[in-house]
Formats: C-alpha cells, structure tokens, sequence
C-alpha cells in the first residue's frame, strides 16, 4: 500500500512539474562563466525546487543520523549505569 501511495505522489509531482514547464514558457539565459545558456523558465523553477528537495532531504538524513549516534550514546550510558547499580547493591 505504501508502494502505491508513492507511486501516486512521485505520478502527481512530476504532472504537477510538467504543468509548470508547460505554464512557463519564456526563456531564461543563465550565464555559467563561460558559457550562456538558454533555458525556458518553467525547467528552471523545476531544476531549483529539485535541487532544494534534495539539499533538505540531505540535511535531514544528518539530523537523523545525529540522533541515532545520540541515542546509541545513551544507551550505552544506560547500560554503564545498570550494571554499576547492579555491582552495587550486590556488594
């Protein structure tokens, strides 16, 4: 089910992107140093949303591994703690 509900999201987004070229028509140069250039703006504002998706989902992977090696941490705090208590009330 959770397949289906992606393939139906990825589906609607890339309507919804070929919605906006369609809407956008006018060109776009973009200077790159050396080179120009000529894009319509409907694939600009498409490329600059992707780009966008991507650097969020890439700073949230971090975050989430930075939780993960917290709580990795924690637990083996917990774990040092249980077993001095432990050596402690067996003492």
């Amino acid at each position: 089910m959770a397949q289906i509900k992606l393939i139906a999201l990825l589906l609607l987004a890339f309507v919804l992107a070929l919605l906006c070229v369609a809407l956008n028509p006018s060109l776009v140069l973009i200077e790159l140093g050396v080179v120009t250039i000529q894009i319509r703006q409907g694939v600009v504002l498409v490329v600059v949303l992707i780009i966008g998706l991507l650097l969020g989902v890439a700073l949230q992977a971090k975050w989430i591994a930075q939780l993960l090696a917290e709580r990795g941490r924690l637990r083996r705090a917990l774990k040092a703690t249980e077993t001095k208590l432990q050596d402690n009330q067996s003492a």
